[in-house]
């Protein structure tokens, strides 16, 4: 075997060096998306809550003083 020599593909060599470099790209995307996204999301939650909260306190109360109300109507209609 003396005097044999591989051959070298340069276009192989450069391809496996293009996907190494696209597996770091992607290594360090998942990265920062696993160290954002569930701020992101706990902050989304946070303000729904919230929304929700001021939606309950602003409709219930007006409901809640209208059904006697209703009632009284309802009374006075069956009364006729």
């Amino acid at each position: 075997m003396r005097g044999y020599t591989e051959l070298f593909d340069e276009a192989l060599d450069r391809r496996i060096w293009s996907l190494a470099d696209t597996r770091m790209q992607w290594l360090k995307r998942i990265a920062e998306t696993r160290r954002k996204r569930p701020e992101e999301v706990a902050t989304e939650l946070a303000e729904t809550i919230e929304e929700h909260q001021v939606f309950e306190n602003h409709t219930l109360p007006d409901v809640q003083m209208r059904v006697p109300q209703l009632v009284d109507e309802l009374d006075q209609v069956r009364i006729q």
